[in-house]
């Protein structure tokens, strides 16, 4: 990402039963730093969100989904759009 680029993102765990709420158990957690390490935004037990920054440091950025360990195990999915330069 170039120096002074707008980024915007939005994210949203993929509900496998569309004809039922999505389980309490199908939260994440986010967070997107910069190549530094400095953090552009971070929620926790969430199911969907978005994000916007101005990137005040060129280079890579990384969004990094955590989940809760599930007993029985769950595979959950993630629609992800991440755009820059808008």
């Amino acid at each position: 990402i170039k120096s002074n680029s707008m980024t915007v993102g939005k994210y949203t765990v993929v509900n496998p039963n569309e004809a039922h709420p999505s389980p309490q158990s199908h939260k994440i957690s986010i967070r997107v730093t910069s190549s530094y390490g400095n953090t552009y935004h971070h929620a926790e037990d969430v199911q969907t969100g978005e994000f916007a920054f101005t990137a005040v440091e060129a280079g890579d950025y990384m969004a990094c989904f955590t989940a809760v360990d599930h007993k029985p195990e769950v595979t959950l999915s993630i629609d992800f759009d991440w755009r820059t330069g808008v």
